[in-house]
């Protein structure tokens, strides 16, 4: 996932062709998680 206004790119799943729907669906799932990882790991480099 890329976050722009984070500057940070977060790899999230990967996944082979037959496995492809499940792995969507929990990405989007567990969106909002994702993003509030990002922002802890741009918040935490920043005040390094």
């Amino acid at each position: 996932m890329v976050y722009d206004d984070l500057k940070i790119v977060l790899m999230v799943a990967i996944s082979g062709k037959k496995a492809q729907k499940e792995t969507i669906d929990k990405v989007v799932k567990y969106f909002k998680e994702y993003k509030e990882y990002a922002e802890k790991l741009s918040n935490s480099s920043y005040s390094s």
